[in-house]
C-alpha cells in the first residue's frame, strides 16, 4: 500500500493593511505558480499596501475530493 498525504498545501496571498489589523488573507490558490502571479497582480495593482504569500497545510477530508 502506498503512502497516502493527510495534509494538502495551500498557498495563501496576505496583506497588511494596518497594524491594528495586522496580515489578512486575501486569497488562496493550490499551486505556488498561480500564488505567485496573484501576488504580482496584487502588488501592482495596490502599491499602498504590502503582500507576502504563507504556504500553510489543509487537512484532506476522507472520501472527499
Amino acid at each position: 500500500m502506498a503512502y497516502q498525504r493527510k495534509t494538502k498545501d495551500i498557498y495563501v496571498v496576505q496583506g497588511y493593511f494596518s497594524a491594528q489589523y495586522g496580515w489578512e488573507n486575501v486569497t488562496a490558490e493550490e499551486t505556488w505558480k498561480e500564488c505567485k502571479i496573484r501576488l504580482k497582480e496584487y502588488r501592482e495593482n495596490d502599491p499602498k499596501h504590502v503582500y507576502r504569500f504563507k504556504r500553510t497545510r489543509e487537512k484532506i477530508l476522507e472520501g472527499v475530493k
